[in-house]
């Protein structure tokens, strides 16, 4: 059995994973101001915060909200006693979907087998639309063949305004054989590509934290990624490399 803490928030989980110390996490559950419903007992707060997704609203003419969990302490393992404590706010998330209509996005943890359970049991007219991959990298040393006339390195906001074109042409092409939620689901599939599209042209907009990397052969962008830096914590934002070079390597060199 493993104990943890949990809250939907990327930078602060993934430091937590990785040192196996999730005091910061649990400190923010207890503290975690006007979330929309928790409970405590035995010194445990469990609860979820449900905030609008105004673009996608704006997108499809109906409402649109996302559900994150948060844990101060819970075994990533069923038991009895936090099944309970689940049960109720899953109860409690239940009544509030029935009592304001919309398109609920409930992001469910898969290493908390508990939540799962006890959502299976409470939540059942629900659709299962994909998940968020994590991973840890780790560079091997052999190098590979790249044309002479190539070099990765980080854009500066010029180079961003003069290709800004040619590099949102390539993400959008990398896209269009993707199936993430939004094409899983049939009530958001019809515009699903439209999803992509404000994200990806988000992405380019000028922000100090996000950084972006290129791969250029002769001169042309043929690869990149976006990662948002702060600190030590680094995260890739948006990544994609042109269908011209596919399984050449692009995607390496950019990790060098």
């Amino acid at each position: 059995m493993s104990k943890i803490s949990y809250k939907f928030h990327i930078k602060e989980y993934a430091k937590a994973h990785i040192q196996r110390d999730y005091r910061i996490i649990k400190e923010s559950v207890l503290f975690f101001e006007n979330p929309t419903f928790f409970v405590e007992e035995n010194n445990k707060k469990y609860g979820y915060e449900i905030k609008e997704n105004k673009a996608l609203k704006e997108l499809y003419g109906f409402p649109f909200f996302i559900v994150d969990f948060f844990f101060s302490e819970i075994d990533t393992l069923s038991n009895e006693e936090e099944e309970k404590l689940l049960s109720q706010v899953l109860v409690h998330l239940k009544k509030h979907i029935n009592a304001h209509k919309g398109y609920y996005n409930i992001r469910v943890p898969a290493h908390i087998t508990g939540l799962i359970k006890t959502y299976n049991q409470q939540i059942q007219k629900s659709m299962m639309c994909g998940g968020t991959v994590s991973y840890v990298w780790q560079p091997s040393f052999h190098t590979l063949d790249c044309p002479l006339e190539s070099q990765a390195f980080v854009a500066d906001d010029l180079y961003k305004k003069k290709h800004r074109d040619s590099l949102i042409a390539i993400a959008k092409s990398a896209f269009d054989n993707y199936h993430g939620q939004y094409d899983i689901s049939p009530i958001t599939c019809h515009l699903a590509g439209d999803i992509y599209t404000q994200w990806i042209e988000k992405s380019f907009v000028e922000e100090e934290k996000i950084s972006l990397r290129v791969f250029e052969t002769e001169g042309k962008p043929v690869g990149f990624f976006t990662v948002e830096e702060e600190g030590a914590f680094h995260q890739i934002v948006l990544s994609a490399v042109s269908k011209e070079v596919h399984g050449q390597g692009i995607y390496y060199q950019l990790f060098l």
